[in-house]
Formats: structure tokens, sequence, C-alpha cells
């Protein structure tokens, strides 16, 4: 991300709406698979809706 925009400062930490936190990026991405909001794919994430608005 850093590479692709100079401004990107990082976050600390990712929490969903009740407020747990996530210990990993990748324990993010996982709940994200399982819940259908992203598509992994040989190591590439794709955003679901983006398919859905392309089809």
């Amino acid at each position: 991300m850093r590479q692709r925009c100079a401004n990107y400062q990082g976050c600390s930490s990712i929490s969903t709406a009740n407020g747990k936190k996530f210990n990993t990026f990748s324990q993010f991405i996982d709940v994200a698979v399982k819940d259908g909001k992203i598509r992994k794919q040989n190591q590439e994430l794709f955003l679901v809706e983006l398919d859905k608005l392309a089809a």
C-alpha cells in the first residue's frame, strides 16, 4: 500500500463492528473470505462486489 500511496500511514489494528480486534491481517482476510466479501485466488485478493458490478 505504501508503494502505491506515499501518504499512507498504516493502521495499528483492525476491529469488527462489535469492537473485537484481529490479531493479524491474515485473520482479517480469512474472515472477509468466509463472509464472501472477498475472493482469494493464487495469493491475490479480489473484491466480490466488483465482480458483480462487472457482470
